[in-house]
C-alpha cells in the first residue's frame, strides 16, 4: 500500500470509503490504501512512495502509525470496488432581465434601516484575464467519452458513501430543517403556567411549528411551577423560550419580543390567557392586512371589559370591526412597516397599563392606516380570550400611574431600552443571481425560522449592478459589493462587505445553498460564548433538483427528499466566529476570483489563529442549482494560490492579508476590530474533535 505525508503546515482531515474521519499533522507520514490517492489533487496529502508487499509492515506497526478504528476500517474495505458516481449535467444558465426592486421607506436614524442597497466599491486591481481558446475542429466525443468525463467532473469536499435516505431520516429525527412562512408570534408569560400551558398546547394543536415560529418571553416568573413548565418547553426544542431574570411589565417584555420578530414580514403578540381555537389561525390577520393595506390589527372580544364587538367596516374588500376607543392588548398583529414607522412599546409606562394603547394608536398618527382600531370580522372563530384572575399585584395604582403617563404623550417613534435587549446573532449570506432566486429565498425563510431570539440576515450581492428581486427575501439587510474591473465572481469581497456592516460581535458566514436544522443557530451561539470560531458541518446531502424544486414550493423537508450524494469533510459552508477573530486573522482574501479555494485559506488562518472549536455535529441539506457562468474560470489559479499559501506559516499568511487589506482601501477602524497584523507571534488555543492544544506560530 501506498505512504503519505501531510506536506502543509496545518493538520488535514481525511475520510475513508466507509465513512471514517482521520486526522494527518504537518509532516506526519501514514500508510493507506490507493483510496486515498484522491486526496492528492488538492494538496492534502502527497505520496511518499509505495510500500512493496514484501515490505508491508506489520499489523502492530500499522496500528502504531495510524488510529485503531481508522486501521479496522481500512482492513475490512481493502478489497472493495471504488463506486463511480454520475453527476448530472448542469443546465444552461439564462440570462435575462432581473425583475425591479421595490424600495421601503428608511427607518429612523437610530434603527439600523432594513432593506438598504448599499454600493461598496474596493479598489481592486484587474485580475488577469485568460487567454482565449483556440478554435479547433474536431468530432463530437463518444457517449462513453462523455461518461468518463462527467465521472471526473470537480466534486467540492470528499464522497461518502453512506445511504442518504437513512441519514436524512436521522437527522429529521433528531431535528427539524425549518423554513419560515414569514410570520413570527410573541408569548408574554409570568406566573401563569396554567395560562400558559393552555395557550402552548392549543398553539401546538393548531399550528405548524417548522413554518411558524414561536417565541415565549417570560418576565422573570418565580413561580416554580412555571419556571419548571418553561424549563420543558425549552426542552422540546420547537419553541423559543426566554428566561428573563429581570421583570420590565408589560412594555418591556413586548419588547423583548419585538426584538425577536423583526426579522419577519408580520408579527403576532399573544397574552397567556388567550386560546388558539381552530388552525390557520396565525394567517387571518396577516392576510387581511395584505389585502387591506393595514398594518396594524387587534382582537377584540365581547363581554371583555363590557366591550362590544365594534361596526362593521369594508377596507379593499375586507371586512373588519372598528371601534375608537377602549382597544383590547390581548392579541396585537402588525407587519414590518408598523415596526419600521412607529417603533416599539414605550417601557417608561412601567409594569402594566396603556402601553398598547399608546402603540396602537401611532398606527394613524402616524399616517399608516385610517384612525381607530380594527379587528377582522370572523376573528371570534380563532380565539377566545379567557377571564383568569390577574397576577399582578396593585394593579389599580399601576394603571392610575400609566395613565398620567399617557395624558402627557407624543406621538413619536419609540426605541426599546438596554434593559429589553436579548441575544443576538448575524448571518452573512454572499451571493450572485444565476436564475437561482427560489433556492436563496429558501436558505434566508430556513435562517428565519432558526430556533434563536434575534437574528440578522445580511445579503450581500456581489455583482456590477443590482441583479435580484429583493421583494420575496424582506426583511433583510441588504448590500451590493461592486467592483468595475472584472465580472467574475469574489465571495471573499462579499463576505468582508457584509462582516463590516455587522452589528452583532458573533457572525455567521453562511453559503446561499444551505439549509440548517433548528437548533443549529443556538448551537454556533452558545460555541461563540467560550470559543472565537467554530466550524460545525459534518456531512452535506445534496438534495436532487425535483427534491430542491419541492422544497423551494413547499416550505417542507422531510423524509421525501432524494439526494444525489453525500460529502464529507469540507472547509466553508457554514463557519462562525467573532467579529474581532475575523479581522484578527485578515479576514477573507479577495485575490481569490471565480470559485473555489478561498473557504480553505480562511478556514486555515481562522482555524489556526483563533480559540477554535471544530465540533463536526451538523449535516446539511444543500439544494440544486445548476453551476454559474464561468464557474470554472481561474479555478486552477485559485488551487494554485492555496498551494503556494500553503508554504508559508500561519503569521506570515496573516500579515499578508492585513498588508493587503490595506492595499484594497479597507479603513483602518475596520482592521482594528482584529489586530494590527505586525506581532511576530500569534498565541492561541485550538480545540479539534475535543482535542485541546496551545500553539504559537512563528
Amino acid at each position: 500500500m501506498p505512504e503519505y505525508v501531510n506536506p502543509n503546515s496545518y493538520i488535514v482531515h481525511l475520510v475513508g470509503q466507509q465513512g471514517e474521519q482521520m486526522q494527518v499533522r504537518p509532516g506526519q507520514k501514514i500508510i493507506l490504501n490507493e483510496y486515498f490517492d484522491r486526496y492528492q489533487a488538492r494538496g492534502f496529502i502527497k505520496r511518499v512512495s509505495h510500500i512493496k508487499a514484501s515490505d508491508t509492515p506489520t499489523d502492530k506497526l500499522m496500528q502504531k502509525r495510524i488510529p485503531k478504528r481508522v486501521y479496522h476500517n481500512i482492513q475490512a474495505t481493502k478489497h472493495t470496488s471504488k463506486k463511480i458516481v454520475s453527476l448530472p449535467s448542469a443546465p444552461t444558465i439564462s440570462t435575462n432581465a432581473t425583475p425591479p426592486v421595490s424600495t421601503p421607506a428608511p427607518a429612523p436614524a437610530h434603527a439600523p434601516a432594513p432593506f438598504v442597497s448599499t454600493p461598496v466599491t474596493m479598489n481592486t486591481p484587474e485580475p488577469p484575464k485568460p487567454e482565449p481558446p483556440k478554435q479547433k475542429i474536431r468530432e463530437l466525443p463518444s457517449p462513453g467519452l462523455i461518461q468518463r468525463r462527467i465521472e471526473r467532473q470537480r466534486i467540492v469536499g470528499r464522497i461518502v458513501n453512506t445511504d442518504a435516505a437513512e441519514l436524512l431520516k436521522a437527522n429529521l429525527d433528531r431535528s427539524a430543517i425549518p423554513i419560515s412562512n414569514n410570520i413570527g408570534v410573541g408569548i408574554l408569560s409570568y406566573n401563569r403556567h396554567k395560562c400558559l400551558q393552555r395557550l402552548i398546547d392549543s398553539i401546538i394543536a393548531n399550528t405548524n411549528l417548522q413554518q411558524t415560529t414561536v417565541f415565549v418571553s417570560d418576565d422573570g416568573s418565580t413561580d416554580q411551577a412555571t419556571l419548571r413548565y418553561l424549563d420543558e418547553l425549552e426542552n422540546q426544542g420547537n419553541i423559543v423560550v426566554l428566561k428573563n431574570p429581570k421583570r420590565l411589565g408589560v412594555a418591556g417584555n413586548s419588547n423583548r419580543l419585538i426584538r425577536c420578530l423583526t426579522r419577519f414580514q408580520y408579527g403576532i403578540i399573544l397574552n397567556d390567557d388567550i386560546e388558539v381555537l381552530k388552525q390557520n389561525w396565525e394567517y387571518i390577520y396577516p392576510h387581511a392586512m395584505a389585502n387591506a393595506n393595514m398594518h396594524h390589527l387587534m382582537y377584540r372580544q365581547e363581554g371583555v371589559y363590557g366591550a362590544l364587538r365594534g361596526t362593521p367596516r369594508k377596507i379593499n374588500n375586507v371586512d373588519f370591526l372598528y371601534v375608537n376607543e377602549r382597544p383590547h392588548g390581548a392579541v396585537l398583529a402588525f407587519d414590518r412597516t408598523m415596526l419600521v414607522q412607529c417603533g416599539y412599546f414605550d417601557e417608561s409606562y412601567g409594569v402594566y397599563g396603556m402601553e398598547h394603547v399608546d402603540w396602537s394608536q401611532r398606527a394613524w398618527e402616524m399616517s399608516l392606516q385610517a384612525p381607530g382600531f380594527y379587528d377582522v370580522d370572523n376573528s371570534d372563530q380563532y380565539f377566545k380570550l379567557h377571564s383568569d384572575a390577574s397576577i399582578i399585584s396593585n394593579k389599580s395604582e399601576h394603571l392610575r400611574h400609566a395613565r398620567e403617563i399617557f395624558k402627557n404623550r407624543t406621538s413619536s417613534r419609540v426605541g426599546p431600552t438596554e434593559n429589553s435587549r436579548v441575544p443576538e446573532i448575524t448571518y452573512i449570506v454572499p451571493f450572485r443571481n444565476a436564475n437561482r432566486t427560489a433556492c436563496v429565498q429558501t436558505v434566508i425563510n430556513n435562517i428565519r425560522a432558526q430556533r434563536y431570539p434575534v437574528i440578522h440576515t445580511i445579503f450581500v450581492e456581489q455583482d456590477k449592478s443590482n441583479n435580484i428581486n429583493l421583494g420575496p427575501m424582506e426583511p433583510i439587510y441588504y448590500h451590493l459589493a461592486t467592483n468595475k474591473y472584472t465580472d467574475l465572481f469574489n465571495k471573499s469581497q462579499a463576505f468582508n462587505v457584509g462582516v463590516s456592516k455587522a452589528i452583532t460581535d458573533k457572525v455567521i458566514l453562511h453559503d446561499a445553498d444551505m439549509l440548517v436544522q433548528g437548533d443549529y443557530t443556538q448551537n454556533i451561539a452558545t460555541t461563540l460564548d467560550e470559543y472565537e470560531a467554530c466550524h460545525m458541518g459534518k456531512m452535506v446531502l445534496y438534495a436532487d433538483k425535483d427534491s430542491t424544486d419541492k422544497i423551494c414550493e413547499t416550505g417542507i423537508v422531510d423524509e421525501n427528499v432524494q439526494c444525489d450524494r453525500i460529502v464529507g469533510y469540507f472547509e466553508g459552508g457554514s463557519l462562525a466566529c467573532t467579529k474581532k477573530a475575523y479581522w484578527k486573522v485578515g479576514a477573507f482574501c479577495e485575490d481569490f476570483w471565480g470559485y473555489g479555494v478561498e473557504d480553505c485559506d480562511f478556514y486555515a488562518r481562522i482555524a489556526y489563529a483563533s480559540k477554535w472549536l471544530e465540533n463536526r455535529k451538523f449535516d446539511f441539506l444543500h439544494l440544486w442549482h445548476g453551476r454559474a457562468p464561468r464557474w470554472n474560470d481561474h479555478h486552477e489559479e485559485n488551487i494554485a494560490k492555496g498551494k503556494r499559501l500553503e508554504m508559508l506559516s500561519m503569521a506570515q499568511r496573516i500579515k499578508m492579508q492585513f498588508n493587503r487589506l490595506r492595499e484594497l482601501g479597507w479603513p483602518a477602524e475596520i482592521l482594528a476590530l482584529g489586530q494590527d497584523g505586525t506581532t511576530d507571534s500569534l498565541n492561541f488555543h485550538c480545540v479539534l474533535n475535543g482535542n485541546r492544544t496551545e500553539k504559537t506560530l512563528k
